[in-house]
């Protein structure tokens, strides 16, 4: 009698127990797009593979790109934070009012430059070169995220009351207030409108 394979089958022959298997595997692997993740994450984290994975010459699903957005989106938060920090450092009237402003304005600005080049190739994976068109488009959907986030992050510095023990951090956790609202925004825009 003739069985049908069964998924416990299918993910043993996509998963090896060498590395040499992994690397012949890796190659050959043809469901992939550039930029998915090492066979080692593929093996123990099969989801991360789903969400990496794309059939040839189609887009990314909404998901994955949603999940490339969120691991670019932790990158560029990493960026923002560290640069408003540094510019607080060496400016401490910047934990507050029009320095808060202007420095986190610098900090986005430094987060944005960052989040162009890895959405463009990375998140929603754009061949065609680089035009000013397309430039110009994500300048526009990044000033809107730019005003929601300083926003959001400056009416918190400077309207809610900082509890006592978070006062010394508290101008990066009003930074991180603005940060999601912001990236919703820049989500849906850079794929409808720029990507």
């Amino acid at each position: 009698m003739i069985g049908h394979p069964t998924a416990h089958t299918t993910l043993e022959a996509e998963t090896s127990d060498t590395p040499e298997e992994d690397a012949a595997g890796a190659e050959a692997a043809p469901d992939t797009c550039p930029g998915r993740p090492v066979s080692s994450l593929r093996r123990h984290f099969p989801l991360v593979d789903r969400l990496f994975r794309c059939p040839p010459g189609r887009r990314l699903s909404m998901i994955q790109q949603g999940a490339r957005f969120l691991v670019v989106g932790l990158i560029n938060t990493v960026v923002d934070l560290s640069v408003l920090n540094v510019l607080i450092m060496l400016e401490p009237r910047g934990r507050s009012g029009w320095f808060y402003s202007a420095f986190k304005t610098l900090s986005f600005l430094a987060a944005v430059t960052n989040s162009y080049f890895l959405n463009r190739k990375f998140t929603f994976q754009d061949r065609k070169s680089a035009s000013s068109a397309q430039f110009t488009g994500f300048l526009v959907v990044s000033i809107g995220g730019l005003l929601i986030n300083v926003g959001v992050a400056t009416a918190v510095v400077t309207f809610v009351p900082a509890p006592d023990i978070l006062h010394a951090y508290w101008p990066t956790i009003a930074a991180m207030a603005g940060i999601p609202v912001g990236l919703v925004w820049n989500f849906f825009g850079y794929r409808y409108l720029v990507f």
